[in-house]
């Protein structure tokens, strides 16, 4: 009989191939998600932060390089929200 590598306590036969208990797998899924929560965060304030995010929408003919940049950067946000939004439900 295999235990589990984490916490020690005795698998099921299902469980052998993973050499991990549910509970220890739910927690590592958890811990995951959390880290990946945080990072989208910081990612997002990143964006937010930036100089070039603040500036009045950019015409393409006057300043086409900030413009792209400004799409970029709110479609990226844009991005991350949804998938923010999609983990969390």
């Amino acid at each position: 009989m295999f235990c589990c590598i984490n916490c020690s306590i005795p698998l099921e036969d299902g469980d052998s191939e993973n050499k991990i208990c549910i509970r220890c797998m739910n927690e590592e899924k958890a811990y995951k998600l959390d880290e990946l929560n945080k990072w989208m965060d910081e990612e997002i304030v990143k964006i937010e932060n930036d100089e070039r995010y603040k500036y009045p929408p950019a015409q393409l003919d006057i300043n086409g390089y900030l413009a792209i940049i400004q799409i970029e950067m709110k479609s990226r946000i844009r991005l991350l929200q949804e998938v923010k939004g999609r983990i969390n439900k």
